[in-house]
């Protein structure tokens, strides 16, 4: 504990004079970062206090010292400031480092001088001998991947990638596959699965037009042998190609209603076109 008198002279007797007494932190040894707390005690005369301007507001007051806060207390006829420091010092050496102290002003206009403090910086790493090339640990040897292996690797994935890229565009008819034949039994087999709503009637003759489609021309019962001498890959399904034909006769020469055609007909004349069959 520090003890300092700060005399004024002010009108009248000395024994009315201001006392500023000062407790510093103990002077350990504190690392960068560590807080510093120092209590600065003011015994002042009857209607005095400290003037608040003067008192030191928060904030860097050198490059390795900061003023985190400032508390201000009154008992009795004491005021006590609390002012809590932080060093920021990085020493290679133990290191002695001051905290300036502060100059008071009072509300009578007098000024009062609170005494500053000392402490010691400690270092972060303790010094140790200089470090030498035989110190040092060798370098790791260096392992050479094979260049062919890797470039025969990167080639074959290179191969799978294009393959992949070709069929996918291939079954979307993208370039440079745009110019392929038309698929009228697979589009045919998409609208009647996306609008199974669709009377009888309709998706009969949603059929029809892809039959006409793929064979070029209008195609009726008396066509069916041509249409599959041109198309031999529907030759598998001939039979059930001429019961839809039928059916459709009779519904259309009043014989009897027929019903919508099959998922499975028109799935199977899908994958026939596509060569799946």
């Amino acid at each position: 504990m520090i003890r300092a008198l700060a005399l004024c002279l002010l009108p009248g007797a000395a024994m009315s004079a201001p006392l500023v007494e000062s407790h510093a932190p103990p002077p350990a040894a504190y690392f960068p970062g560590d807080e510093l707390v120092q209590e600065l005690r003011l015994t002042l005369p009857p209607g005095v206090s400290p003037d608040p301007a003067s008192l030191p507001l928060p904030g860097p007051k050198d490059y390795w010292l900061d003023l985190r806060s400032l508390r201000q207390e009154r008992r009795g006829d004491q005021f006590i400031l609390f002012l809590h420091w932080q060093t920021f010092y990085s020493a290679v050496t133990a290191d002695r480092r001051e905290v300036p102290g502060l100059s008071l002003r009072l509300s009578d206009g007098s000024l009062v001088q609170a005494p500053g403090f000392s402490f010691i910086a400690a270092p972060l790493i303790p010094l140790t001998d200089d470090m030498s090339a035989a110190q040092m640990r060798p370098d790791p040897p260096v392992h050479t991947a094979p260049g062919r292996r890797i470039a025969v690797l990167f080639v074959a994935a290179l191969a799978a990638f294009a393959l992949s890229v070709m069929g996918l565009a291939r079954h979307h008819g993208a370039w440079p596959f745009h110019q392929r034949g038309k698929r009228p039994f697979t589009r045919a087999a998409r609208q009647l699965r996306n609008r199974s709503g669709r009377g009888p009637a309709e998706a009969r003759r949603l059929l029809h037009r892809a039959f006409d489609e793929a064979a070029g021309r209008v195609v009726l019962s008396a066509d069916l042998a041509e249409f599959l001498a041109a198309r031999p890959e529907f030759q598998r399904l001939s039979t059930e190609i001429s019961e839809f034909f039928l059916a459709s006769d009779r519904q259309f020469f009043g014989v009897e209603p027929a019903g919508p055609p099959a998922r499975e007909f028109v799935s199977r004349l899908s994958r026939a076109e596509r060569g799946l069959l």
